[in-house]
């Protein structure tokens, strides 16, 4: 998919969220056990429900809530990590889990057409939570810090990093400082990544 193309979609992606502000949401579980409005019964601790399979159209695919502790504890990563630990790490096992779960479907990093950056601060009652221009700077040394992390998972890439919107936040669940969601292109026409590749990941 050429430069031009991807834009394009960008484009057409962002009118349908602007249309249907519901399209992306979370389709958690209500209060008192009932599903949301669009959700599946069942729900799951922390307020998910059960996942239903989407459609996938024309190779469109869509990977959420990717935080530094999906998929941890791994062969590499023995153990989850803390609010407090370094936010570079966080980082890391962030785009790692995002790397893994691109792959389970059977594309690659290059496959990414948009992708949507969430971070905060560590609320933790051992490390003062700053504010005013404080918290700003605090924010933009996070910033900083993803950049070159982020790109590094893009090098030599056929596309390179594809475009981003990052958002700064007060808190994400799941003991990550960090959240990514994309979409992706896979060609339908394409093999699948052989499953023995995708076990484990």
């Amino acid at each position: 998919m050429d430069m031009r193309s991807r834009r394009q979609f960008v484009n057409s992606m962002m009118m349908t969220a602007a249309a249907s502000p519901m399209l992306f949401a979370q389709q958690g579980a209500a209060p008192g056990g009932a599903p949301a409005p669009g959700g599946a019964p069942g729900g799951q601790p922390g307020g998910r429900a059960a996942r239903v399979p989407r459609p996938h159209p024309a190779g469109i695919v869509w990977i959420s809530g990717q935080g530094s502790n999906d998929g941890v504890p791994n062969a590499d990563h023995p153990a989850k990590l803390k609010l407090t630990d370094p936010y570079e790490d966080h980082c890391k096992y962030t785009m790692e889990a995002l790397k893994r779960s691109i792959e389970r479907m059977g594309g690659t990093m290059s496959d990414f057409l948009y992708m949507q950056v969430f971070f905060c601060l560590p609320l933790d009652d051992s490390t003062p939570t700053p504010t005013g221009s404080a918290a700003a700077a605090a924010y933009l040394k996070c910033y900083n810090a993803l950049s070159p992390i982020y790109g590094s998972f893009w090098q030599g890439t056929k596309y390179g990093a594809p475009p981003r919107s990052c958002f700064a936040l007060q808190w994400i669940p799941g003991g990550s400082l960090l959240e990514m969601v994309g979409a992706a292109y896979i060609d339908p026409n394409a093999a699948s990544a052989p499953p023995a590749a995708a076990a484990g990941l």
